[in-house]
C-alpha cells in the first residue's frame, strides 16, 4: 500500500484520482495527511497538515494538534529535518 500510495501522491496532474484513493484507499494516516495536503495545495494553494513547503497552513496555531492526530511530529521538528 505504501508504493501505491507514493504513486498516488505523486500524481498531481490527475487530482480527480488524488482525491478518490484519499477517500476509498486503506493508507495510514501519515499518507492521508500528506495527500490531503498534497490536494489542497493544488486545488487552492493552501494546506492544513504542514507537508508540502513554502505553501500556507489554514489555522498554523493548531497545526501541531492535527499533526499529532495523524501520527506525524510537530512541525518545527520536520522543519528541522528538512534543513539538514
Amino acid at each position: 500500500m505504501e508504493a501505491f500510495w507514493l504513486l498516488v501522491q505523486h500524481q498531481d496532474y490527475d487530482v480527480k484520482l488524488q482525491e478518490k484513493c484519499l477517500k476509498h484507499c486503506d493508507f495510514n494516516l501519515k499518507n492521508k495527511s500528506y495527500l490531503t495536503d498534497r490536494i489542497m495545495v493544488n486545488r487552492e494553494g493552501t494546506q492544513i497538515y504542514g507537508t508540502q513547503f513554502n505553501k500556507p497552513i489554514i489555522d498554523k496555531k493548531n497545526v501541531d494538534k492535527r499533526r499529532k492526530e495523524m501520527g506525524l511530529e510537530p512541525l518545527k521538528d520536520y522543519l528541522k529535518k528538512r534543513e539538514k
